[in-house]
């Protein structure tokens, strides 16, 4: 796996770490279930990533007795707005 650190420090520290590699859906998976940082877990994605890794990750989240779901919404910049993300907002309220 290779970790790549991203240092994107202003007036505050909005650095992150990306994970790379293989099998990264189980490290998640297993990280989650190990630190138990929350009792439920709302996976938010666009349509395509939902295809590709959302719908496996709900499965293996769900598989480790994880609470979760899963929320997509139209693939496109166009639609990284405040109309969608409101739309996003109102349905993890609804879950």
């Amino acid at each position: 796996m290779i970790k790549v650190h991203l240092n994107l420090k202003k007036t505050r520290d909005n650095s992150y770490d990306i994970l790379i590699g293989r099998n990264l859906l189980n490290i998640i998976v297993g990280d989650l279930k190990r630190k138990k940082i929350a009792n439920r877990y709302v996976i938010i994605t666009d349509k395509i990533v939902e295809r590709l890794f959302g719908r496996n990750l709900l499965r293996q989240l769900k598989g480790k007795g994880i609470k979760a779901d899963l929320i997509s919404f139209n693939a496109g910049e166009q639609n990284k707005n405040i109309r969608t993300f409101n739309e996003l907002i109102e349905k993890v309220h609804s879950l």
